[in-house]
């Protein structure tokens, strides 16, 4: 994980998502732990019942992609995990890759 972490960017622009799919009651909640200097810090965690869609909203939102597939369009974006809520800006990144 350290070498993602400290690739492309990552430590300052970038976003981990963590999430585990094995919920066993179709979906959600699941469980997810968010690593970007962007995310609420010192093992911030709320009771929200975060489910897929979440992700599904979350992830366009971030690199401007439309339109919103199925219900991610009626679901709520993870922007509770974050201290400053902003788009991930791809063109930005893109200096960082090799």
């Amino acid at each position: 994980m350290h070498t993602v972490l400290t690739t492309c960017g990552l430590t300052q622009l970038g976003c981990l998502f963590i999430s585990r799919d094995d919920t066993g009651t179709g979906d959600g909640p699941i469980g997810m732990i968010v690593l970007s200097p962007f995310a609420k810090g010192g093992g911030y965690s709320n009771s929200i019942p975060y489910t897929h869609n979440f992700t599904l909203r979350t992830f366009p939102e971030i690199f401007d992609v439309t339109p919103l597939l199925g219900d991610a369009a009626n679901a709520t974006d993870l922007s509770d995990l974050f201290t400053q809520f902003r788009r991930f800006v791809v063109r930005e990144m893109n200096h960082f890759i090799p």
